[in-house]
């Protein structure tokens, strides 16, 4: 039986809120910061359980990269036949949490969010979530992602710091 997950907004203050819930149980509240984000900028994900109907074990949280190249671009296919498309997926970062927030940096040297005729590069934040039983023992886990837009540096030739993100000015 598919998971079915419900975005519902609930948070504000620069920040956007999803619900995460697989069939009737709620599993967390995710919150992001509201709008596109920079290369070298800290991603901050508020992760809240004070509504959850079931018992998570683990969450691991992670920032993918997707690039697709457009099948009338793409290479012939293995033995001469046909076009595939091609696609490579890349996880940048990695962790398990089960804390009220957690900060990933999207890397500076990165590429940002692009979408062309010939090929597309994407960014997603991944959760996924090991859940417990009544007993209190593993017992299912569910996946959720949700679409990033990372944007780039205004010029290549700019080498001056960046501005405090805006995870950081939240957080003071």
């Amino acid at each position: 039986q598919p998971h079915q997950f419900r975005h519902t907004p609930h948070l504000s203050g620069g920040f956007k809120g999803m619900r995460v819930s697989s069939g009737e149980s709620k599993l967390v509240n995710v919150g992001l910061p509201n709008g596109p984000l920079i290369l070298g900028e800290n991603l901050l994900v508020l992760l809240d359980f004070s509504e959850a109907t079931r018992e998570c074990e683990k969450i691991t949280l992670s920032l993918d990269t997707v690039e697709a190249v457009a099948p009338a671009f793409a290479r012939a296919g293995a033995g001469g036949g046909g076009q595939t498309v091609q696609v490579v997926t890349r996880t940048v970062h990695a962790r398990n949490v089960l804390s009220t927030n957690t900060m990933l940096t999207i890397p500076l040297t990165a590429s940002p969010t692009l979408n062309t005729c010939i090929g597309s590069f994407s960014w997603s934040l991944k959760l996924h979530i090991f859940l417990l039983n009544a007993e209190g023992k593993s017992q299912d886990s569910v996946s959720w992602s949700v679409p990033l837009t990372i944007g780039g540096r205004t010029s290549e030739l700019d080498l001056s710091p960046l501005p405090p993100s805006r995870s950081t000015q939240l957080l003071n």
